[in-house]
Protein backbone atom coordinates (compact mmCIF):
# COMPACT_ATOMS: atom_id res chain seq x y z
CA UNK A 1 0.00 0.00 0.00
CA UNK A 2 1.76 3.18 -0.93
CA UNK A 3 0.44 6.33 1.13
CA UNK A 4 -1.55 7.80 -1.76
CA UNK A 5 -3.87 5.11 -1.62
CA UNK A 6 -3.87 5.20 2.15
CA UNK A 7 -4.87 9.10 1.79
CA UNK A 8 -7.53 7.72 -0.57
CA UNK A 9 -9.15 5.71 2.20
CA UNK A 10 -8.99 7.87 5.13
CA UNK A 11 -10.57 10.69 3.17
CA UNK A 12 -13.49 8.36 1.96
CA UNK A 13 -14.15 6.97 6.02
CA UNK A 14 -13.76 10.95 6.84
CA UNK A 15 -15.98 11.80 4.16
CA UNK A 16 -18.74 8.94 4.74
CA UNK A 17 -18.91 9.39 8.66
CA UNK A 18 -19.19 13.38 7.96
CA UNK A 19 -22.20 12.63 5.74
CA UNK A 20 -23.68 10.03 8.44
CA UNK A 21 -22.99 12.67 11.42
CA UNK A 22 -25.08 15.35 8.87
CA UNK A 23 -27.91 13.58 7.91
CA UNK A 24 -28.97 12.16 11.12
CA UNK A 25 -28.71 15.39 12.26
CA UNK A 26 -32.51 17.43 13.49
CA UNK A 27 -31.67 20.24 12.25
CA UNK A 28 -30.43 19.47 8.73
CA UNK A 29 -33.85 20.25 6.95
CA UNK A 30 -33.94 23.47 8.06
CA UNK A 31 -30.09 24.21 6.90
CA UNK A 32 -30.70 22.51 3.59
CA UNK A 33 -33.66 24.37 3.28
CA UNK A 34 -32.06 27.93 4.38
CA UNK A 35 -28.89 27.27 1.86
CA UNK A 36 -31.49 26.66 -1.08
CA UNK A 37 -33.37 29.77 -0.39
CA UNK A 38 -30.05 31.30 0.08
CA UNK A 39 -28.42 30.43 -3.01
CA UNK A 40 -32.02 30.96 -5.05
CA UNK A 41 -32.29 34.80 -3.50
CA UNK A 42 -28.46 35.36 -4.97
CA UNK A 43 -29.21 33.85 -8.82
CA UNK A 44 -32.19 35.84 -8.51
CA UNK A 45 -30.22 38.63 -7.25
CA UNK A 46 -27.44 38.31 -9.90
CA UNK A 47 -30.65 38.24 -13.08
CA UNK A 48 -31.56 41.37 -11.75
CA UNK A 49 -35.13 40.22 -10.41
CA UNK A 50 -37.08 42.07 -7.88
CA UNK A 51 -35.12 45.52 -9.32
CA UNK A 52 -38.35 47.97 -10.14
CA UNK A 53 -38.60 49.41 -13.59
CA UNK A 54 -37.00 46.58 -15.06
Amino acid sequence: MTINSVTTILGALIGVAMVTTIVRSPNTAPVVKAFGDAFSGSINAAMGAGIVGK
